[in-house]
């Protein structure tokens, strides 16, 4: 199962971005996450390593590289 990540602290971005690429992926058995802070994203990705990860690389809490 393909599980991706999104990392945007636009909400109006991540929201778009999120249900664009889960009509995609949903079909095809996978799933998508989100996440609108550097924390979150970290938190995330210890319960479970997301196959690919969209990420912004200026987050307010940290540099998304």
């Amino acid at each position: 199962m393909l599980d991706v990540l999104i990392v945007e602290d636009d909400l109006i971005l991540l929201d778009f971005l999120s249900q664009e690429l889960s009509n995609q992926i949903n079909s095809l058995g996978g799933m998508v996450r989100k996440a609108s802070s550097l924390f979150d994203a970290r938190k995330l990705i210890s319960q479970k390593k997301p196959d690919w990860i969209l990420m912004d690389l200026l987050l307010p809490d940290g540099s998304g590289v």
